[in-house]
């Protein structure tokens, strides 16, 4: 028995080591593929930080200089224009009282070469005092497409908030894309 394992070992040694080589690149690419969901994960986790403390300072370094940022219909062109759309909102925003916070849930990545686009739900409450109920302020979903920058971080090149409710809102009339929406079918 020791003959027999001392001759078949070193085979199925040998076949696993051409085995893991074979399929070394596949390996790599979905390694590539997590650490690729992951950045544009914490890409998004890093944007919902700012909107939920209304602070315009980080933005900039996420969106390409022609990226579009589509907020219920109203499309912003160039990065200027999306900073100030932010800085507006930031000037703007109603001071809430109490605590707001914005969930981000159902986040769906898709990596393809050196771009990417996500599909969320995002999800605001308030919650006025530390004994009264929280309260939905507003729902709704995003949209996005990114583009892999030379250094390898991620950007926008395209984002579309579709609000589906928000408290005090004046987009019941405007048309927002369907559920189906498809950010890469979209011109």
């Amino acid at each position: 028995m020791k003959r027999f394992a001392a001759a078949v070992l070193p085979m199925i040694a040998l076949l696993a080591l051409e085995a893991c080589a074979k399929s070394g690149g596949e390996d790599e690419a979905k390694q590539r593929l997590l650490i690729d969901r992951m950045e544009i994960t914490d890409l998004l986790d890093n944007v919902y930080d700012n909107v939920e403390t209304a602070s315009t300072t980080d933005f900039d370094k996420y969106y390409l200089p022609d990226a579009v940022f589509d907020v219920n219909g109203t499309a912003y062109k160039g990065k200027q224009a999306i900073l100030d759309y932010h800085a507006q909102v930031a000037k703007t925003s109603p001071h809430l009282k109490g605590v707001f916070h914005m969930l981000v849930d159902n986040v769906r990545v898709k990596v393809d070469g050196n771009r990417a686009a996500t599909k969320l739900l995002f999800t605001g409450i308030l919650a006025p005092n530390l004994t009264g109920d929280p309260t939905l302020f507003k729902h709704g979903r995003e949209y996005d497409l990114l583009a892999r920058q030379s250094d390898g971080s991620w950007k926008f090149a395209k984002r579309v908030i579709v609000s589906d409710a928000s408290a005090g809102s004046d987009f019941a009339d405007v048309e927002r894309p369907g559920e189906d929406y498809d950010i890469l079918k979209d011109k």
